[in-house]
């Protein structure tokens, strides 16, 4: 009824995918906080924060694309305005020293949007 995981998501939001594809389907959606995962090694970026917020951000992108009804003008708005949330959060609570990377990533990422 759900399917398999969407391949268009290579990292980050393949897991909203599939849960809101779930909802669609009828099924019901439980959280379990004494539930733990452990990643014995995160060798998906290998530790480059400036690869892991590439991806991040190609997958927020995607999600909303996918999922909106602005097309890529409205996947744009809200990757931004998450983007932006998610960086102000992180200021609020003291951590500037990691917001090149999303900002470098960023820039990358809408240098090579403009080529579609």
């Amino acid at each position: 009824k759900v399917g398999l995981l969407d391949t268009n998501f290579f990292m980050y939001y393949e897991d909203c995918d599939l849960c809101r594809r779930a909802i669609e389907a009828g099924y019901e959606l439980y959280f379990v906080p004494k539930s733990r995962i452990w990643h014995r090694v995160a060798s998906g970026t290998q530790g480059n924060e400036w690869r892991r917020w590439c991806y991040y951000i190609a997958s927020m992108y995607y999600f909303y694309r996918k999922y909106g009804r602005l097309g890529k003008p409205g996947a744009l708005i809200a990757t931004m305005s998450t983007l932006a949330g998610i960086m102000w959060e992180e200021i609020r609570k003291g951590n500037v020293r990691w917001l090149g990377y999303p900002l470098k990533a960023l820039y990358r990422w809408l240098l090579n949007r403009k080529s579609e």
